[in-house]
């Protein structure tokens, strides 16, 4: 049987998420310049939550381009504007909500599940003699994940097409710099 993530987080627990999501981008973006949009997102949340509300459960809600900025440390980040970051936000908290049920507690990497120290004891408890560890990464892995491979998989855990609308956004963004834009067309943001 088809669940709709959508159809069934409604009423108090959607409010929660994007309560939760509101708090979350305030302390995010607490120290954004003045020219920042934060500002008049915060200074017109109250009128405007219902609407991004509504948007965002009849899956219309659609996400603006990222804007790529330099940061004080000379650092370049792309960033979404303070409504995108907001229903991504509330994407994220339904996602993991809704999935971590589904993963194994062996997912150590997912939030909740013990991370690096989880694993480690985990392994000692079974291998009591090993006492020294690798960790490894695989450098640019998330920047080269194909989109519809991932969107295959997520498929198999999510069949609200509204919720694989907004992930095939995010993942298909277009990021804009200097009057530049490109499309990501392979690969995750960064922190995603």
């Amino acid at each position: 049987m088809e669940t709709c993530m959508l159809k069934v987080v409604k009423g108090h627990d959607l409010k929660a998420h994007f309560n939760s999501a509101y708090e979350w981008l305030k302390k995010s973006r607490k120290n954004h310049p003045p020219s920042s949009d934060i500002w008049d997102f915060r200074r017109c949340w109250n009128e405007g939550k219902e609407s991004i509300k509504k948007l965002f459960l009849t899956g219309s809600y659609h996400l603006d381009l990222q804007k790529k900025i330099c940061l004080s440390t000379g650092e370049t980040i792309a960033l979404w504007s303070s409504p995108d970051a907001l229903i991504l936000r509330v994407l994220t908290l339904l996602i993991q909500k809704w999935l971590n049920s589904s993963f194994s507690k062996g997912c150590y990497h997912l939030k909740g599940h013990g991370g690096l120290k989880r694993a480690i004891n985990d392994v000692l408890m079974y291998y009591p003699k090993y006492r020294f560890f690798c960790k490894t990464d695989v450098k640019e892995y998330y920047g080269s994940i194909n989109h519809y491979t991932l969107l295959i998989k997520l498929h198999n855990y999510i069949k609200d097409s509204k919720v694989i609308f907004y992930i095939w956004q995010f993942l298909n963004r277009t990021v804009e710099w200097g009057g530049l834009y490109w499309d990501v067309k392979q690969g995750i943001a960064r922190g995603s």
